[in-house]
């Protein structure tokens, strides 16, 4: 326990150092709004197509904890409605009459995915599944959908799900909504790609390879006197240590590449290697960024998806900040607009997420309310949950856009 409690601190602390500073410097709002000026342009010039709502129904949300999971599926397969499966099973909780909506998406691995959630209205609360998607899940005529979880300490299976209550329907959306959208979609541009995923790269198991990156690396650590880890050192203690090391790191490196031949020498090469490569590492970023090219850096930064081991790790928030802020700089629009909008939306990969991690975490709206953008079109046009088209679009998160507006007054 107190393992994991130091674990949680380390990651919290670790991203509070990074997650106050700003995103957008004030010197590249000139150059941002001339890009905007011209996005506007046309945007003004374009034709408002017609959206559709995403799938959308009322349902009754099922919840139940068996060690028997096999004869509940058997049940509900035969049931005709959730108050049958009531009366035979009393463990099973249920939810009456939410709006739901049915959404595919592609994750972070690429692979399809069917989501089910909820709304919190009323009385009533949010709720959600997510399935691998088949076709089969794409009739009509289904009456529920779920998933299931069993505890293999344990034994027990939570099962949950959507009882429907009628099909899926999109409806068309007003003109005034699709408005909104169409600013967003053109704005935003959402069919850019943040990161260069490539089928090679998984964040599953593999044999490490050193190479002249770490040597890069080490080199520094050893030349800027990285505080040695000793065993009777206290957590507290340890972290303050590395924080005021990792403080001096802008003026360590400046110094390294005035002064130091073999540390420039040994950047060069780990930059060429990691460009060859496709490969990447967050201090050659910064050393790269700071000192040779931001242009180069932010490249590097797109080869180098982080995933996050939990809802409390900050690193690939961390990591959509630097994007963002390079891209910014470098005018790199595409990148900038969609990695801030990740970071305000929380919008990351990690292996898990939770309410009370991602709520903690702030939006930064006050910085893009700085540009010459219709702040109101991107947040609500982005906010509507619309239906496939030809072109794509970019999905923020409700409880995201209220705390963006709340933030904003």
């Amino acid at each position: 326990m107190t393992k994991s409690i130091y674990i949680l601190l380390s990651l919290l602390i670790s991203g509070n150092i990074f997650c106050q500073n700003s995103i957008i410097s004030e010197s590249d709002i000139p150059k941002l709004d001339s890009i905007i000026r011209n996005l506007e342009k046309n945007y003004n010039q374009s034709e408002t197509p017609n959206f559709y709502s995403l799938p959308q129904t009322s349902a009754s949300y099922f919840e139940i904890i068996t060690k028997d999971p096999k004869n509940f599926l058997a049940e509900l397969k035969k049931s005709e409605n959730l108050k049958q499966l009531q009366n035979k099973f009393k463990g099973l909780q249920v939810d009456n009459d939410l709006l739901v909506i049915k959404n595919v998406y592609s994750d972070y691995k690429n692979e399809k995915k069917l989501e089910i959630k909820s709304f919190e209205i009323t009385n009533n609360q949010n709720h959600g599944i997510k399935l691998s998607f088949n076709d089969s899940l794409n009739q009509n005529n289904l009456k529920y959908f779920h998933s299931s979880y069993t505890s293999k300490k344990d034994s027990i299976t939570t099962i949950r799900g959507f009882y429907l209550n009628n099909e899926f329907k999109s409806i068309n959306l007003p003109k005034r909504i699709s408005d909104w959208i169409n600013y967003a979609d053109l704005i935003v541009r959402p069919e850019t790609s943040i990161f260069y995923d490539s089928d090679n790269k998984s964040n599953g198991f593999r044999a490490y390879k050193r190479t002249i990156i770490d040597s890069l690396v080490n080199y520094y650590e050893l030349k800027t006197n990285k505080p040695p880890y000793k065993k009777e050192q206290d957590f507290i203690t340890r972290q303050k240590e590395l924080n005021e090391w990792q403080s001096k790191k802008e003026k360590f490196a400046d110094s390294l590449y005035t002064n130091d031949l073999n540390f420039k020498k040994l950047l060069i090469e780990a930059l060429e290697y990691a460009e060859e490569n496709k490969v990447s590492n967050g201090d050659l970023e910064d050393f790269t960024a700071q000192l040779i090219s931001k242009k180069r850096a932010l490249e590097l930064m797109r080869q180098n998806r982080q995933v996050g081991t939990c809802s409390f790790d900050n690193g690939p928030i961390i990591q959509q900040k630097r994007i963002a802020s390079l891209a910014s700089e470098t005018q790199n629009w595409a990148i900038f607009i969609k990695s801030f909008l990740n970071v305000m939306n929380d919008n990351v990969s990690r292996n898990a997420n939770s309410n009370i991690a991602s709520n903690a975490r702030k939006t930064y709206i006050e910085e893009l309310a700085k540009l010459d953008l219709d702040i109101d079109k991107i947040l609500l046009g982005s906010n509507v949950r619309i239906e496939d088209t030809i072109r794509k679009h970019y999905f923020s998160d409700g409880s995201k856009i209220a705390k963006a507006y709340a933030n904003l007054n």
